[in-house]
């Protein structure tokens, strides 16, 4: 892929600026972890609980629709024979 082919790929992405930005807080990032690594570590490991409080409870909340989703079409079914 030669670089003109890059660059029109690129421009055609249009989150191409929250992509380098992303990039950008990446890097930055991991030079504090180098520089910093044990107040990181505890920073990482406080986020990390959090994210995963949000993540498991979301997941509950989308088990319990899905489970209504299927016992409320099922019912539709019944009711279409």
């Amino acid at each position: 892929m030669g670089s003109s082919q890059i660059l029109n790929l690129h421009r055609e992405m249009p989150e191409r600026g929250w992509t380098a930005a992303m990039g950008v807080l990446s890097i930055l990032a991991g030079i504090i972890v180098l520089i910093y690594p044990a107040p990181s570590m505890l920073t990482l490991s406080i986020v990390l609980g959090i994210w995963l409080l949000i993540y498991g409870g979301m997941e509950i909340m989308a088990a319990f629709r899905l489970r209504g989703l299927a016992h409320s079409a099922s019912g539709r079914m019944a009711h279409a024979h």
